[in-house]
């Protein structure tokens, strides 16, 4: 049969294709096929393309003209550049179903599921959260692990308990920092149980580039241990101080004038003393008297004196300890 277009018969196209002159595959110009397949270079849409079997949320595929797209699956095989917010869903989104999200800001997606801000991943048990320099770990219990970096030598981990009806909670720590001569300390802290809520802590110092102090600072407003407890160097606690006092005799077998002795540092409640010599007491099998004597103790000293045989300048130690 003769068509009087060589192109179409009626609507029907008839010839394999039609084309531009320039046409040249996958190069230049364009092309429609007589099998409905085609090849442009630019394309501008001013309304919706989709597919003959788009079912919104079901099948199918869909391009909408305010930029909204609609696909089963997507294959990038470079780079690309996504602004706003990004969802990944468990199966159909809808309420219940977000897995995972990319925001700037905290907010709630279409469905009603709340998200975080940054990249926040989400399940029944709870939520993971990174943003920027913290990492956070939410149960749905309420319970929560927080891991933050600081400045310079500074990290942190929070523990937070989960949740208990009727109680306020306060998390608990591990912590390091850079301290004097950057000794890379380790922290341990968790609420004490005053009202005040301060913190017992302890500090571990394992020494750094420009010292060898390994000491460990403990803070705490009770500790017990429940096995012994072995000090290689020197105790020191805030609540025991000792010292050394040198009392002359004037005169020989009568008490000295009362010398008073006053603590480094001043004690929160009034100390239990024990004064004893160490230094120039009356040799074995002698006849020289001596007796010492501690008076008016308070917070901040006592007063002490002697009385013994001969007129001897004699060392006493003190321990005071603060219950």
């Amino acid at each position: 049969m003769q068509f009087q277009d060589d192109l179409a018969g009626g609507v029907v196209l008839v010839r394999p294709a039609l084309q531009s002159p320039d046409y040249v595959p996958g190069v230049s110009g364009w092309a429609v096929m007589i099998d409905g397949s085609a090849e442009f270079n630019d394309v501008t849409l001013r309304g919706t393309l989709e597919s003959a079997n788009y079912d919104p949320g079901v099948a199918g595929w869909h391009l909408d003209q305010d930029g909204s797209a609609e696909f089963n699956d997507v294959t990038i095989r470079g780079g690309t550049s996504v602004g706003g917010e990004a969802f990944y869903y468990n199966g159909t989104p809808g309420a219940g179903t977000l897995a995972l999200s990319i925001a700037s800001a905290a907010g709630t997606d279409p469905f009603g599921n709340a998200y975080v801000q940054g990249l926040g991943v989400y399940g029944p048990d709870g939520t993971v959260q990174a943003l920027g320099a913290e990492f956070t770990v939410t149960g749905a219990n309420g319970s929560a692990v927080n891991i933050l970096t600081g400045g310079v030598g500074q990290a942190t981990v929070d523990l937070v308990p989960r949740d208990l009806v009727g109680a306020v909670w306060s998390s608990a720590s591990i912590y390091t920092l850079l301290g004097a001569s950057n000794r890379p300390g380790l922290g341990l802290s968790s609420p004490a149980e005053d009202s005040n809520l301060t913190f017992s802590s302890i500090d571990l110092y394992g020494g750094g580039p420009t010292t060898s102090d390994t000491s460990i600072l403990f803070s705490a407003d009770r500790a017990n241990f429940s096995d012994n407890v072995e000090v290689e160097g020197v105790l020191t606690a805030g609540n025991i101080q000792s010292g050394t006092v040198v009392i002359t005799p004037t005169v020989a077998n009568e008490w000295t004038a009362n010398v008073a002795v006053v603590f480094p540092e001043a004690f929160t409640t009034t100390p239990a003393l024990v004064l004893t010599c160490t230094f120039n007491g009356p040799g074995t099998g002698t006849t020289t008297e001596l007796e010492w004597c501690a008076t008016g103790v308070t917070t901040s000293g006592f007063n002490c004196r002697i009385r013994r045989g001969n007129l001897t300048a004699t060392t006493l130690t003190w321990l005071a300890v603060s219950t």
